[in-house]
């Protein structure tokens, strides 16, 4: 009776191993890559993921870091042309109307005043500035900030890319 216990347990044993490397398989292996860089741009690296996703999660870091070598080397290779990785947004009108307008004018003043951001030089905003922007301008409920920010995109004033906004025009 000894001996088939040990022989289950050896069993399940292997069996555990077996489902941890499918595992490994399934996740893709994962390397530590040391490297230095500029302390400045560490820090602000780390408050970007912070601010992307509005909350810190164990393994972020890795994974921004990863997404960003990847785009960086998609690029830079020759396999693909630079047309296809450019995100196009549909502009129905080269004008947008004049309401359209000032709204996005007084969301870039109000992102000057309140945090010193100039959108013409700044890739990316979070999204929740922009909101926080709408809010003071326009109103706080929820459908009054989606149709503001719809309002832009479908205009081409800015680009939404997760929780970021880039400001085009």
């Amino acid at each position: 009776m000894y001996k088939k216990d040990s022989i289950k347990k050896d069993i399940k044993k292997e069996d555990s191993i077996k489902k941890e490397e499918e595992n490994k398989d399934k996740k893709g292996s994962k390397v530590r890559v040391t490297f230095f860089i500029n302390a400045k741009v560490a820090e602000e690296f780390k408050r970007f993921c912070v601010m992307k996703y509005g909350k810190y999660e164990y393994g972020m870091f890795s994974q921004e870091a990863e997404l960003a070598l990847r785009h960086w080397m998609s690029l830079h290779s020759f396999a693909q042309s630079r047309s296809e990785l450019d995100i196009k947004v549909p502009n129905i009108s080269k004008n947008p109307p004049s309401r359209v307008q000032l709204v996005y004018n007084m969301v870039k003043e109000y992102l000057w005043q309140e945090y010193r951001i100039d959108v013409l030089e700044t890739d990316f905003i979070p999204i929740q500035f922009v909101e926080r922007a709408i809010k003071v301008i326009r109103g706080t409920d929820p459908r009054t900030i989606k149709k503001w920010i719809n309002a832009m995109k479908e205009f081409g004033l800015i680009k939404v890319r997760g929780k970021l906004v880039e400001f085009v025009a």
